[in-house]
C-alpha cells in the first residue's frame, strides 16, 4: 500500500486534482474558443551581447510565438544569464525572463519549452505565485508547466518537446531513477519529471478536447 501510495503521489499532479480542463485553462487566462489576443514579440535584453548561437534560436522561438499570437505580457524583457546548465526563471515584478546561456544548446522545440514555462509564470494569477522570483512552490510549477504545453501546441511545436526537456534534466542530474523520483518530487520545488511530464498529458489531452488534435 505505502508504494501504491507513493508511486500515486509522483504520478499525478496537483494541478489535475479536482479540476477540469476547462477550470484550469480559464485559471490561467487562456480561453481556447477563440485565438489569443495579439500580443507584442519578446524584446531580447541587450541582444548585442549574445552569441550568433544565442541571438538565433531566440530569434525564432519569439517569432513563431509571436505569429501564434501567444498570450505573452507586452513589454517582456529576456535576459541571458551566464550560466553553462539548462536553467530559467521569470520575475513578476520586473516583467523579466531569465535565461541561462547554457540553454542555448538546446534543441529548438526544448528551448522553445523552456521559455514557455518562464511565461507560464508571468501569466499565472494564483495569489500564492505573485511577487516570488523562482516560484519554487508545486502549484507554480504545475501550472506554468500546463500553460507551456498549451503554448508549445498553439505555436505549432510537438507537444512532446517538454518530455523531452524533463527527459534530458533526469538525465543530466543522474536522477532517472525510481527512488530518485520519489526523492524529487518530496524535497524538489518542482515535482518529479514523471509528474511533471503526467502534467503535460493532461494540458494536451485537454487542448485536444478543443481542437481535436490528430
Amino acid at each position: 500500500m505505502k508504494a501504491f501510495l507513493a508511486a500515486l503521489f509522483l504520478l499525478v499532479p496537483a494541478t489535475v486534482f479536482g479540476q477540469t480542463p476547462d477550470s484550469v485553462l480559464g485559471r490561467l487566462g487562456i480561453n481556447l474558443d477563440r485565438p489569443a489576443a495579439a500580443a507584442k514579440p519578446l524584446s531580447p535584453d541587450g541582444e548585442e551581447g549574445l552569441s550568433r548561437g544565442e541571438a538565433s534560436i531566440l530569434n525564432r522561438v519569439v517569432s513563431r510565438f509571436a505569429k501564434a499570437r501567444i498570450p505573452i505580457p507586452q513589454n517582456v524583457k529576456i535576459v541571458w544569464d551566464s550560466n553553462p546548465d539548462v536553467d530559467g526563471s521569470a520575475d513578476r515584478r520586473t516583467n523579466t525572463i531569465h535565461i541561462s546561456t547554457g540553454s542555448a544548446s538546446l534543441p529548438e522545440d526544448e528551448f522553445a519549452f523552456l521559455l514557455a514555462h518562464e511565461a507560464g509564470h508571468l501569466n499565472d494569477p494564483t495569489p500564492a505565485c505573485e511577487n516570488i522570483r523562482d516560484h519554487g512552490q508545486h502549484t507554480c510549477e504545475d501550472n506554468a508547466d500546463w500553460a507551456a504545453e498549451q503554448y508549445m501546441l498553439m505555436a505549432g511545436y510537438s507537444g512532446y518537446a517538454g518530455a523531452g526537456l524533463f527527459g534530458r534534466l533526469m538525465m543530466m542530474s543522474n536522477r532517472a531513477s525510481f527512488p530518485r523520483q520519489i526523492l524529487v518530487g518530496i524535497f524538489d520545488s518542482h515535482r518529479s519529471e514523471v509528474a511533471r511530464t503526467n502534467n503535460l498529458l493532461a494540458s494536451w489531452r485537454a487542448y485536444c478536447q478543443r481542437y481535436g488534435c490528430r
